[in-house]
């Protein structure tokens, strides 16, 4: 089994592509659920994305809840770190939240695939980390069906740690805060289905179904935000008329998600 957490989609194309190449299947890392329960099984992989240097804080919460079913003292454990700039500390992250559970992580690697951040950090896209993807992957995949090890040194760095918070800080700031331009929204509702921690939500009601607009059905109302996003960005590169942004920084025309994964895919969420 392999667990995944995606926002734009790569990890989940990721971990799609890793699958077939292990006879294996995916599984959402539900970050809802109050006890997730890892099913038993030869070998397990986690398949999660660098956010602010790091894994996602609810992807750590997900780790202290999980429980694992049945014995683990045959289990193969994996990690892939999805990530388009900079590591920081997100493999000595993953490996320390299963050393925490008793899961011995012993192969963790990085995966590069484009970085979804580029119009916060000033740089374009870069897509050609996807031309080589599926070669490093077999590689990955040879050295999970060898049950090999990792050889790579995972030091914990204060400095990266540091950065870790002072990005969660600037993003959480006016500055950047994330908005909703109301007057691009149409009101399709499909950042609200997409986000992983529901910091979206819609205040109004349904209309009527428009005949004027091909029978869909359109609502009053406002596209609304709780306060606790985890800047995975999924809303902002998903939305089809660009509507949210981030204080000053408008994703228009510059959004990325990934060529091979659907919206509707990740609406399971």
């Amino acid at each position: 089994m392999i667990y995944y957490f995606t926002g734009t989609g790569n990890s989940l194309d990721v971990a799609k592509r890793l699958a077939v190449l292990l006879g294996d299947t995916v599984q959402l890392m539900d970050i809802h659920e109050a006890q997730p329960v890892i099913e038993s099984a030869p070998s397990i992989g986690f398949v999660v994305p660098v956010h602010n240097f790091d894994i996602p804080d609810a992807i750590k919460d997900w780790f202290r809840r999980a429980r694992f079913s049945g014995s683990f003292g045959q289990t193969y454990f994996y990690g892939l770190i999805t990530y388009g700039g900079a590591e920081g500390n997100a493999r000595t992250n993953l490996r320390r939240a299963c050393l925490k559970k008793g899961w011995d992580l012993v192969f963790n690697t990085m995966v590069m695939v484009p970085d979804n951040a580029g119009p916060i950090i000033h740089r374009p896209y870069d897509l050609t980390s996807l031309y080589t993807l599926d070669e490093r992957l077999a590689r990955i995949a040879e050295a999970v069906k060898g049950r090999r090890r990792s050889h790579e040194e995972e030091p914990y760095s204060y400095k990266m740690a540091l950065k870790t918070e002072l990005s969660k800080i600037y993003l959480d700031s006016p500055v950047v805060a994330m908005k909703i331009d109301h007057h691009r929204c149409i009101r399709c509702r499909l950042c609200e289905r997409l986000c992983p921690v529901e910091n979206m939500y819609f205040k109004g009601k349904k209309k009527k179904k428009d005949k004027a607009a091909k029978a869909r059905k359109s609502y009053t109302g406002k596209m609304k935000l709780r306060g606790h996003c985890i800047h995975c960005l999924a809303c902002i590169h998903w939305c089809p008329t660009g509507a949210i942004r981030m204080g000053y920084i408008d994703f228009m025309n510059r959004q990325y998600t990934n060529p091979y994964i659907k919206a509707r895919e990740l609406l399971k969420r």
